[in-house]
Order: C-alpha cells, then structure tokens, then sequence
C-alpha cells in the first residue's frame, strides 16, 4: 500500500505542477495581449478624432503627418518627431501630422 500512496502523491504533485505552469501561461498571454489591444484602440481613437492617420507601412507615416505614435509594452502612448532618436527604430502605429495633434490623442512626447 506504501508504493500506491507515493504513485498518488507523485501524480498529485505533477498535476498541481502542471495546473502552476498553465496558469502562468495564462498570465504571461493575458498581459502580451493587452499591448497590441491597446495600441489597436489608440490608433482607432485617434482616426475616429481626426488626429492621427494610419501608417503607410511598417516603419514609415505619409509625409503629410511624419510624427509617429505607438504603444509600448505598459500601454503609454508615446510620440516620436523626426529628429527624435528613436525616430528612425520606431514603427509606427499611428500617424500625426502635429505635436499638438498627438497630444490630443493622449500621447506623450518620447522621453528622447
């Protein structure tokens, strides 16, 4: 009978390790999640506001509206001008034609 209740506590043992991993998967996915929600509706207020206009690609905003607005990892809405020096490692999420305009939508200027 020894060997049988040490079986169930082996396999007790390895469920509730397994329920732990699950679950910090859970958490993990939730909050990786929440960015690019965030960012979705950043873009889809400021456009609905007439603020800020889609980007034309990955990296790059028309050249009517060249400052960039994006969402980081703990759901900020940041801004970057041209001569910024994240500018050119920035993509884009949304587009602004000016500072004020970004401001507007919630945006802060990049700390550089």
């Amino acid at each position: 009978m020894e060997a049988s209740d040490g079986r169930k506590a082996m396999r007790s043992a390895w469920l509730w390790a397994a329920f732990a991993v699950a679950l910090g998967a859970a958490v993990l996915l939730s909050r990786m999640s929440s960015a690019p929600a965030a960012a979705g509706r950043a873009l889809n207020q400021a456009i609905g506001r007439g603020e800020g206009v889609a980007p034309v690609s990955r990296e790059a905003c028309p050249d009517s509206h060249p400052i960039k607005g994006n969402v980081n990892q703990n759901g900020e809405r940041i801004y970057h001008v041209p001569a910024g020096a994240f500018y050119l490692q920035t993509n884009p999420e949304v587009c602004f034609a000016t500072r004020e305009g970004a401001q507007a939508a919630g945006f802060r200027t990049s700390r550089r």
